[in-house]
């Protein structure tokens, strides 16, 4: 499910450059019965005492909250400053539901990835110097101006990178057994 749901959030990042919320609450809706339903032991506390085996305790679904949590948290900030698309933050924050604390493992792949990604850009491009002197620009006038100022700028640039892809690339890793359970 989760490689569907990445595999949709790039076709709509690369073609709408958005990743609409609709469709990530579908996967988050389905996502509900799946983390309470399917989830085996090794994910959550199964309950043996009463010969209720395979019944989980709320340890799982505070897993799952804080999955969907800490990408906001961790993200928020990037995203205040619009170095990150909120459709980005929200799609990480839906995988952390069906992974919980895993998030984090993705996370860094997906950061990982994005850094591999963007040097290729760049690199290809002929745009590094480019892009460290917009940076140095970007923060001398968000400290001058003490206002927070987009990062990014509207519309499709040849440096820009849509994160849903190494997101994408960091599910299929963990699918692959690469990372986590």
């Amino acid at each position: 499910m989760m490689i569907l749901l990445c595999a949709g959030a790039v076709w709509s990042d690369l073609r709408w450059q958005k990743i609409e919320n609709g469709y990530l609450a579908v996967f988050l809706l389905l996502g509900i019965p799946t983390r309470l339903l399917f989830v085996g032991a090794d994910h959550g506390a199964a309950v043996s005492a009463g010969g209720v085996k395979g019944a989980f305790l709320p340890v799982q679904l505070s897993d799952a909250m804080t999955g969907l949590l800490l990408p906001i948290l961790l993200l928020g900030l990037f995203w205040l400053l619009r170095m990150i698309g909120a459709g980005d933050v929200k799609l990480l924050s839906v995988l952390g539901w069906y992974m919980g604390k895993e998030i984090l493992v993705c996370l860094w792949w997906t950061l990982l990835l994005a850094a591999m990604l963007s040097i290729l850009i760049l690199t290809d491009e002929g745009i590094t110097a480019e892009r460290w002197r917009y940076l140095k620009q970007y923060a001398g006038d968000c400290l001058k101006s003490g206002k927070r100022i987009p990062y990014r700028q509207p519309g499709f640039h040849r440096e820009s990178l849509h994160m849903a892809v190494p997101v994408f690339l960091s599910v299929l890793l963990y699918a692959a057994g690469v990372y986590g359970k």
